[in-house]
């Protein structure tokens, strides 16, 4: 399939997406494969989704839709969750071993604010799981700080299968859609997708009032 996408007929839909018209081109591509080949595309878009993860590549988001399409809402999301975990994860453990320098020397100012906020909150599970929930921190310097300030790995993990739960299951329904959505006119979301946003996001602040909850209980222990 690698072969396929990178020299054969499908070299020229092979690009960065820059619309959801791209991305329905490439999740053609996978369903093409898929009809003969499911294990292998099944495979392939996990070694794809963890490889960009663990090394902070553009476009994960996008492949988030196309496994929508591909696999349906379900199985989609799952596969993604473990995925994205699993390269999160990796990402992790990359800055842990050889990251340092890097960061000191490009992101340093960052990089501290990041060390500031968690020192300031007493529950950095709560906080790590905010911060995936709404990505105020791009994910990226969540996985490369995180380790550098001892940030637990199994608070890590775990924030971040439960946190991008409500960003990944839309778009994966957006990908689950995409073959009904009218891609020429610029507007696809609909109101089933707009429902399901609207559930997500006040999900999305459960994180939030935890966390202020638990600051009050230790402002009235003191």
């Amino acid at each position: 399939m690698f072969y396929s996408l990178l020299f054969g007929e499908h070299k020229s839909k092979i690009n960065m997406p820059r619309n959801l018209q791209d991305v329905y081109n490439i999740s053609e591509i996978f369903l093409s494969f898929q009809q003969t080949n499911y294990l292998i595309v099944l495979l392939d878009f996990c070694l794809i989704f963890i490889f960009i993860q663990t090394f902070c590549i553009p476009g994960s988001a996008c492949l988030v839709i196309v496994a929508g399409r591909i696999f349906g809402v379900y199985f989609g999301l799952f596969i993604v969750l473990i995925c994205s975990t699993i390269g999160s994860t990796n990402c992790y453990y990359v800055s842990k071993l050889f990251g340092r320098p890097i960061i000191f020397y490009f992101f340093k100012d960052k990089y501290e604010d990041f060390a500031k906020k968690i020192e300031e909150n007493r529950n950095v599970f709560l906080y790590l799981l905010s911060l995936r929930i709404m990505p105020i921190c791009p994910n990226m310097f969540v996985n490369i700080f995180s380790p550098l300030i001892n940030v637990k790995v199994i608070d890590f993990v775990i924030a971040t299968f439960i946190g991008i739960i409500p960003i990944c299951t839309s778009l994966i329904y957006l990908g689950y859609t995409l073959e009904n959505v009218d891609l020429t006119s610029g507007n696809f979301v609909g109101y089933d997708i707009m429902i399901v946003l609207f559930i997500l996001s006040f999900l999305s602040l459960l994180p939030t009032f935890m966390r202020k909850r638990e600051e009050r209980k230790a402002m009235k222990n003191i």
